[in-house]
């Protein structure tokens, strides 16, 4: 196909053509040159064969012109054809450039959409890492709260078994104080006596030694 792009088919043509020409004007040439000769009862049948064979061989010329020119439209349509098929795989070439272009751009955009993506990811990750430390942390107040509860609980039941205890002492203590009062009459009730007692000792004594 190469060596086919390179044969110059206008010039061919017109070299042919230019031949053709030749080879027309020499014939009439070789047919005014030999026509005195047919005229002439002097001519030998080797000059009337050499006539014949030139003019054999001018017809043979004509056809091989005729020939190549129609090779030569042949190679032109071919070349034509050729010409048709480099537009198309020309096109073909461009339409491969332009999607090949479009492709890079979509694999760009995708790229982009992937960073993008992938940065949504991380956010998205680090977001799940944060609500697990949350949930975490929730877990252990929630134990603790528990246990704080717990110890509350422990701390209401001691501090009732205290009020009850305390609700006892008092009563206790009350008690304890009423027998002291109790006890304080009787002990100024003997303390009396004593004194009454102690009186009628120093006069009874008294009594005894006047006697």
């Amino acid at each position: 196909m190469a060596a086919e792009e390179d044969i110059d088919v206008p010039a061919l043509k017109s070299l042919l053509n230019q031949t053709q020409t030749n080879w027309k004007q020499e014939m009439e040439r070789a047919s005014r040159k030999w026509m005195p000769c047919n005229r002439s009862l002097q001519r030998t049948a080797i000059e009337k064969q050499k006539v014949t064979v030139g003019q054999e061989e001018i017809k043979k010329k004509a056809v091989q012109i005729e020939n190549m020119s129609i090779k030569l439209e042949e190679m032109e349509q071919f070349a034509m054809g050729t010409n048709s098929i480099l537009n198309e795989m020309r096109q073909r070439v461009e339409d491969l450039v332009e999607e090949t272009s479009r492709q890079r751009q979509r694999a760009a955009e995708n790229e982009q959409e992937l960073c993008r993506v992938k940065q949504d990811f991380e956010s998205l990750k680090s977001y799940v890492s944060t609500l697990i430390s949350v949930r975490e942390t929730l877990l252990s107040s929630e134990k603790q709260f528990q246990t704080i509860e717990k110890h509350f609980e422990r701390l209401v039941a001691k501090t009732s078994q205290l009020e009850n205890e305390k609700m006892q002492k008092e009563a206790e203590v009350q008690k304890l104080m009423e027998e002291n009062v109790r006890l304080s009459g009787l002990l100024d009730k003997k303390e009396a006596q004593l004194v009454a007692m102690n009186e009628q000792c120093k006069v009874m004594a008294l009594n005894a030694s006047n006697i």
